[in-house]
């Protein structure tokens, strides 16, 4: 693979993203595969579901006449407790009991989150060595086009 910025940026991208990916509690995977990277040929932008947001910062309750999300939260939880195989511990009680229970509460009360998890990966040091990548790749390109004016 040609050393280009395009290119730098691509691999510390896809380095970052598995990385992040790594972090993020797994059940279905979909939050995980929700991270991506968009490169263009001089930026990265890493891009992540709405619920990461929620995983970090947590959630508070359910603001009075809030619209319904696509799925529901109730949904959601279904979901979830079903690709995990949460089954309820009182007798009798089904998953979908279950979602509609902890979505009340999420509803009534929200919940704490995980904090900055993703702080082992953005780190300064990381950020650095990418910019002095992408800033060696670019005056190896300079030193290449005056060789090549010099030469014609």
């Amino acid at each position: 693979m040609e050393n280009t910025i395009e290119n730098i940026i691509k691999q510390a991208a896809e380095k970052l993203v598995a990385e992040m990916q790594s972090k993020v509690p797994r059940v279905t995977g979909k939050t995980a595969e929700s991270i991506e990277a968009v490169v263009t040929p001089n930026s990265l932008t890493i891009l992540g579901g709405k619920q990461i947001g929620a995983i970090i910062n947590g959630r508070g309750p359910t603001k009075p006449n809030a619209p319904k999300g696509n799925p529901t939260l109730q949904q959601s939880i279904l979901s979830w407790l079903q690709a995990a195989s949460i089954t309820p511990r009182e007798a009798g009680m089904s998953q979908e009991s279950l979602s509609w229970a902890i979505s009340k509460s999420i509803h009534k009360n929200g919940y704490k989150g995980k904090g900055d998890i993703f702080k082992d990966v953005l780190t300064e040091n990381k950020i650095a060595d990418i910019t002095g990548l992408v800033l060696n790749a670019k005056l190896t390109e300079a030193i290449n086009l005056i060789n090549k004016i010099k030469t014609d």
